[in-house]
């Protein structure tokens, strides 16, 4: 089944992919951005991948274990797996089952980057910094040779954008809708280098 993404989203989206050039150092703190971490439990999405002219599209359900680490199972609606990851609170994400297709380094890597910029994960065992637009408080973490951004208002009680990049260059968008401690109702992950697209819309009844 398809859905369709928020024509607003879409014209944002057209307008993203700038530099952080412009960007001035700002007195931010991690303490902002650790009172909009999403509380998870169990999200069900319906959920579209494009892959480089690849679609697919299934299920996908996020859900936090006892253990306070989050599970990500992707599924057709008939119950095919396509791919089945674990996000510790420590470490790197662990892939408990992919479908031969999507079983390749590259696939495997882009798409733990984008979930670890989505749930949010693992942010604080990056290096902090903040920056400013003058309208907008850029909250920066840098992992290895990645740059996660998450941007809030000026007062820091809402979550605006979330992008990943480099220092200067921005690489991925992500939009969404209803956020408010928890998940988002829909999501749109765009990448601007190359066609990784990944659009989930929120199941709110569901029999878990």
């Amino acid at each position: 089944m398809r859905f369709l993404i928020p024509i607003s989203i879409v014209f944002i989206l057209a307008a993203c992919g700038s530099s952080y050039k412009h960007l001035q150092k700002s007195n931010g703190s991690a303490t902002c951005i650790a009172g909009l971490t999403p509380q998870i439990n169990t999200t069900l999405y319906r959920a579209q991948i494009n892959i480089t002219g690849h679609y697919l599209s299934g299920l996908l359900l996020i859900k936090q274990l006892p253990d306070s680490s989050v599970r990500l199972l992707f599924t057709n609606e008939a119950g095919f797996k396509f791919f089945d990851f674990g996000f510790p609170t420590t470490g790197n994400m662990v892939v408990h089952h992919i479908t031969d297709k999507m079983n390749k380094k590259a696939v495997i890597k882009t798409l733990r980057k984008d979930f670890q910029l989505l749930l949010m994960n693992r942010l604080s065992e990056a290096k902090y910094l903040s920056k400013t637009d003058g309208k907008n408080q850029y909250h920066i973490y840098k992992q290895g040779k990645d740059y996660y951004y998450y941007q809030t208002n000026n007062h820091c009680d809402s979550l605006v954008a979330m992008e990943r990049g480099s220092k200067r260059k921005n690489v991925v968008d992500i939009q969404f809708t209803g956020m408010q401690k928890t998940l988002p109702d829909s999501v749109y992950i765009k990448h601007n280098n190359f066609a990784f697209n990944i659009a989930l819309k929120q199941i709110n009844n569901y029999a878990e």
